[in-house]
């Protein structure tokens, strides 16, 4: 969890609390603290329920993560609700204090879920239609630092980004997630190997990396993805081509076949 997701949540947990001391102490209306927590909750649900439903009909991105990895998470989720539960329980008849209500679990479970498959989510969308914007601006202005231009194949390689998510992945011991598109700007299809040399700030060479086989149609584009060896499957807005311990910030590109 990165200091922003976690501020995030904080800033969730204290607003009611500082909304029920307001309207209490200097507004004298007597609302229950949990009515400012479910106020929350709806306004929230709305707002991003909006955002969804703006980016599943301009840019047609699934409301909901991958079906699989949803219901990985969610198992995951349960068992560890479980677990705490079931320590909570057995600490407590030790120490023979109350144990946290079965309801309490429930709401914990439920608010972590939303959080994670729904709150989430949108953050990645939005930082997803960011990097389109860019993809698009640098294959229509190319720059020597992003983009390789291959004039004889008629094909483009652009480094879109390269930066850790700020959502999920803190920034000690961070993991850069790196965007690479190819283009074909011919009128037939394009079969190769395509070669990456990478480079960091101080133009040192930290990788080379080699995909094989990329097919991409005639006047289309595509992002290059490196195969992975887990059979986890991101989300459409969370594809990333690999990720580097360093930012890249320039490469080389080899464009091999036709």
């Amino acid at each position: 969890m990165t200091f922003l997701t976690l501020f995030i949540l904080i800033l969730l947990i204290i607003l009611p609390l500082i909304a029920y001391v307001f309207f209490s102490v200097y507004k004298e209306k007597k609302l229950r603290l949990l009515s400012y927590y479910l106020m929350e909750a709806i306004t929230i649900l709305l707002l991003t329920t909006i955002g969804h439903m703006y980016y599943y009909y301009v840019y047609n991105l699934n409301v909901l993560p991958n079906t699989k990895n949803l219901n990985t998470m969610i198992f995951i989720l349960l068992g560890v609700t479980i677990i705490l539960y079931i320590f909570n329980s057995i600490s407590s008849r030790l120490k023979k204090t109350k144990k946290v209500s079965i309801q309490a679990v429930a709401v914990f479970f439920l608010i972590i879920l939303l959080f994670l498959t729904w709150i989430i989510p949108l953050g990645h969308k939005y930082l997803y239609v960011n990097r389109l914007d860019t993809k698009e601006e640098l294959f229509a202005n190319p720059n020597e630092k992003s983009v390789v231009t291959d004039e004889d194949k008629n094909m483009m390689v652009a480094l879109i980004d390269s930066s850790y998510d700020p959502l999920t992945r803190p920034r000690t011991g961070r993991t850069y997630d790196n965007y690479f598109h190819i283009r074909n700007n011919g009128s037939t299809p394009y079969n190769g190997n395509i070669y990456l040399t990478l480079f960091n700030e101080d133009n040192e060479t930290t990788d080379v990396k080699l995909f094989k086989d990329v097919t991409v149609g005639p006047n289309s584009e595509q992002l290059l993805i490196e195969t992975r060896k887990n059979s986890f499957q991101a989300s459409e807005w969370n594809e990333q081509s690999f990720t580097t311990k360093q930012k890249v910030e320039t490469f080389e590109a080899l464009i091999s076949g036709k």
